[in-house]
């Protein structure tokens, strides 16, 4: 996992600890392991708030109940660069949220969940439910808007096209973007076009 907004660029990359690179300076500082436990996953969404000057790491945890291993939990902690010495859990209910939170944690688990911060919001997808989840990283407070008309008609769960696209590579997506300050969605369809919906 690798985003970079205004010149930081946070990666991970499997059991590795989250690190900040500042790609001017090419110095970089690695953050807190966080506790891991069997059977536990971890996403990661990073952000500025233009308003504060902070960055901040979203951290979505996804795990196993150790005493019901086929319940599963959420968690979400925040690492404010500079401030923070360690990861902070918000006090979020996923059953408060309007969105599957659990459900889309599990699916990060399969396949990368890219991301973008544009005006002090981190937006990602999630197709399942038709939605671009947002985390306002001043708040830190979630909320979600529905995805473009044009893209559920495209990618609707009705159509067959719906989700990955199958190509010489691999799998083809749908992706999340930056469009000129707006949030868009670029999908990716070679065989006809590939389409911008902001």
């Amino acid at each position: 996992m690798k985003q970079i907004v205004h010149g930081l660029a946070c990666a991970s990359s499997g059991s590795c600890p989250v690190s900040i690179h500042n790609l001017s300076t090419r110095e970089s500082i690695q953050l807190p392991h966080a506790k891991r436990e069997y059977n536990k996953f971890a996403t990661y969404h990073f952000g500025l708030s233009p308003l504060t000057n902070e960055y901040k790491v979203l951290q979505i945890f996804q795990r196993f109940r150790p005493k019901t291993p086929r319940k599963l939990d959420i968690q979400f902690n925040v690492f404010t660069l500079g401030t923070d010495s360690s990861w902070r859990p918000l006090q979020v209910d996923p059953g408060h949220l309007l969105f599957d939170a659990l459900s889309y944690a599990f699916e990060t688990n399969v396949r990368c969940s890219a991301s973008v911060c544009v005006n002090g919001a981190i937006h990602w997808m999630y197709e399942r439910q038709k939605l671009i989840v947002v985390f306002e990283v001043r708040e830190e407070t979630f909320r979600v808007v529905p995805l473009p008309q044009d893209y559920t008609q495209e990618f609707g769960q009705d159509n067959h096209e719906y989700k990955r696209i199958t190509d010489d590579y691999g799998q083809a997506d749908a992706s999340i973007i930056e469009v000129g300050g707006c949030v868009g969605v670029y999908a990716d369809k070679s065989w006809k076009q590939n389409k911008v919906v902001q």
